[in-house]
């Protein structure tokens, strides 16, 4: 399919530019059960769950977003551990022959960090993404939550 990519509803409502008769009727919504895979590793991990916490406020994650999201994760964590191994062990390396050459290292945090970057854009992670969804920041509060702060069931009566 040729031209844009769809935006999802809820990027649209918060830029401002949802249209009620341009809207797709059964498309997937956010959801909060999205989990983490078990085979991802601490690191992994550990980015999951920031991008989860981040990304549940603008309400644009869900269970479909599941695969990409493992990629980005991956991708995060394999530029982190060959970034580390840079720093430790140096950007240039002596051959057996005495030639310097780049670590082999750089080249895998070089094209793990494209890849992040590819999936990045997918998911909306990016500046430019980000700079475009105008997200509440706040948490949406449920019909109990208000139906509580306007005092109870003592209110009520």
């Amino acid at each position: 399919m040729a031209g844009r990519r769809p935006k999802p509803t809820a990027v649209k409502k918060a830029q401002g530019t949802y249209r009620p008769d341009r809207a797709i009727g059964n498309e997937p919504t956010a959801t909060t059960g999205t989990t983490a895979p078990k085979f991802l590793d601490k690191i992994a991990k550990a980015e999951w769950l920031r991008v989860m916490r981040a990304a549940k406020q603008l309400g644009t994650i869900t269970k479909l977003d599941r695969g990409i999201l493992t990629v980005y994760c991956q991708e995060w964590s394999v530029f982190v551990r060959a970034s580390k191994v840079c720093d430790e062990e140096g950007l240039i390396i002596v051959k057996d022959n005495g030639d310097l050459v780049r670590h082999p290292a750089f080249d895998v945090a070089d094209k793990a960090a494209g890849r992040l970057r590819l999936a990045a854009q997918e998911l909306g992670f990016t500046p430019s993404a980000r700079s475009k969804v105008h997200g509440d920041q706040k948490p949406k509060q449920t019909d109990f939550e208000k139906f509580q702060s306007q005092g109870g069931i003592k209110a009520a009566k």
